[in-house]
């Protein structure tokens, strides 16, 4: 369960640092309040690169309708691809909650991404339904891909032993 766990982590990271949409690879220059933009038939096309710009693969969210879970409505993504699966998403009075989705185990690796936020600002999330609470670090950075400069939020979530220099999910 931990591989899996941690693959879904590096997933995320590497499919939000170089996310493009699908008409374009050029940067998407108009400012938004949300980090992802939920409504049905949003699609996203992701192409994955490791540290050294190595491609490593590609990925495709789409948003495909909304569901119930425990009383609460949420988006269903379906992610084909690199990382195929299912995530469930519900944008927030103040951010993005975003979890794996299995419908026989429920969600996976729940998180929650406040937004917008302050450069080094830690916050928790009480997940809803259980007892767990996550501490999560949110730290401003620039990062270069190719020749364009991106202005991104990495969130660290301190629940889990990691090196809080290597960030669990960057969205850019």
């Amino acid at each position: 369960m931990s591989k899996a766990i941690f693959l879904f982590f590096v997933i995320i990271l590497l499919s939000f640092i170089t996310a493009c949409n699908e008409k374009s690879t050029e940067p998407i220059n108009e400012s938004t309040k949300t980090i992802l933009p939920l409504a049905e038939g949003n699609m996203w096309n992701y192409k994955l690169y490791n540290e050294t710009l190595n491609s490593l693969g590609a990925a495709v969210w789409e948003i495909n309708r909304k569901v119930i879970v425990e009383s609460e409505e949420y988006y269903l993504i379906e992610t084909t691809g690199f990382g195929s699966g299912y995530y469930l998403a519900k944008q927030q009075s103040d951010g993005l909650f975003l979890s794996a989705y299995d419908s026989t185990q429920g969600f996976i690796s729940p998180f929650f991404f406040k937004y917008p936020a302050n450069d080094n600002e830690t916050y928790q999330y009480q997940i809803s339904g259980t007892d767990s609470i996550l501490s999560i670090t949110v730290n401003k950075q620039n990062i270069l891909i190719g020749n364009e400069n991106y202005s991104c939020y990495a969130y660290v979530n301190h629940n889990f032993e990691v090196n809080p220099n290597n960030p669990y999910y960057v969205f850019c």
